[in-house]
């Protein structure tokens, strides 16, 4: 039993040393994540085939992006080919409708391999696909998002994937499937996460989402793309982005108007979401300046930011072995939302 005893200790002392010896930037440690797990899926990209004719419709075994909230591929053309190869001579076997959702099995350069609602498996063309379908709320509606335009293959090597991909949203009707509008805006590499902003109160914001991607190319960006339905149609609304190396780094970040939960109050959170900063334990709030002239329902407010690592002749740790770092806001900046527009109003130099 001792032993047992003496070897648990050992290993929490272990433990505990690594942990301690792990110097990392505290703001880029979710970035270095993501791209591990970019890097992870680029691997499974392979060659390798399988005879469709020999699967059934298996169980969904695919992640896109970051987690899989929300991930739910069908596909994006009015008629979709599914193929028994994804190789250039291969022989049609099916063909889908629009908004036909599919099980991803496996991902291959140019292809997915699928399991079709007939309990098939083959091969479509990745362009061919959209990977999220978002409920749109008070419309009754769905929005369909995928990407319609990759990268080259050469281009997509890992060290070297900050080029464009074309991600698009079709918005649709929910029972007849009806095309409402549809949108292209281009992000970099080729995996993002998606999610709503369901408690957004800007001026006739009927939908908002925000797509997080980052790609590394010496050294890691990421950034924020916010896109919003104004019941019209669907636009950018505002690009933030973030690098940094080594402890140092620079960016924007944007507070937007949200309802709180009873539905009475409008406040100015981060990202659009409600939430507490870890390093103060305060809600990650933009006080609303009453004197700008510009409602609480079209103000969007930006900040720039630098961060640098407290050194003082040597590097400083906090306990959790992240760099000790000074964050500097640099500039804020007022826009207004007049439902249509995004104007900018005035910056002012640091909050």
């Amino acid at each position: 039993m001792k032993p047992l005893i003496y070897l648990s200790l050992l290993l929490l002392l272990i433990s505990s040393c690594k942990c301690n010896t792990e110097k990392k930037s505290k703001k880029f440690e979710s970035i270095k994540a993501k791209s591990l797990a970019r890097q992870t899926r680029e691997t499974a990209n392979d060659t390798i085939e399988v005879d469709p004719s020999t699967l059934g419709c298996l169980p969904k075994a695919y992640i896109h992006g970051y987690d899989e909230q929300e991930f739910s591929p069908g596909t994006f053309n009015t008629i979709t080919y599914v193929y028994n190869s994804s190789k250039p001579d291969a022989k049609i076997i099916d063909t889908l409708s629009f908004n036909t959702s599919v099980n991803i099995l496996k991902e291959y350069p140019e292809f997915y391999l699928v399991c079709t609602i007939k309990a098939k498996s083959g091969y479509i063309k990745k362009t061919d696909l959209y990977l999220n379908k978002m409920f749109g709320g008070a419309d009754m509606s769905y929005y369909l998002v995928g990407i319609t335009t990759y990268p080259q293959k050469k281009d997509r090597e890992w060290g070297n994937d900050c080029h464009n991909s074309a991600l698009k949203f079709v918005k649709i009707e929910d029972k007849s499937n009806k095309i409402l509008c549809t949108y292209i805006d281009s992000i970099l590499g080729v995996s993002y996460s998606i999610k709503s902003i369901n408690s957004v109160a800007l001026k006739n914001a009927k939908a908002m989402f925000h797509i997080n991607y980052n790609c590394m190319q010496e050294i890691e960006t990421d950034e924020d793309l916010f896109i919003i339905d104004n019941g019209k149609k669907i636009s950018k609304l505002f690009l933030t982005s973030s690098s940094g190396d080594g402890g140092d780094g620079e960016g924007t970040m944007i507070y937007l108007p949200v309802t709180l939960v009873n539905g009475k109050k409008i406040v100015l959170a981060k990202e659009g979401v409600v939430s507490v900063d870890p390093e103060t334990a305060k809600p990650d709030i933009f006080p609303y300046p009453a004197d700008c002239g510009i409602p609480i329902d079209e103000l969007i407010v930006v900040q720039n930011w630098s961060e640098e690592a407290v050194e003082d002749g040597k590097p400083e740790y906090n306990s959790d072995g992240t760099a000790v770092q000074t964050t500097t806001i640099t500039s804020t900046t007022y826009y207004r939302w007049d439902g249509n527009v995004l104007t900018k109003v005035k910056t002012i130099k640091g909050k």
